[in-house]
């Protein structure tokens, strides 16, 4: 079984230009979890 990998889509960064970073499974998994159930009680 294979890796896979995702993308995440940084937005302008300090007014730069927007960004993709490849990410693994791994850092999606945590990153959707941190946006779906700690960012919403931090806004």
């Amino acid at each position: 079984m294979g890796v896979q990998r995702a993308e995440l889509l940084i937005a302008n960064p300090k007014g730069k230009k927007d960004r993709l970073v490849p990410v693994g499974e791994a850092a999606r998994h945590y990153t959707e979890a941190y946006q779906r159930l700690v960012r919403p009680w931090m806004v």
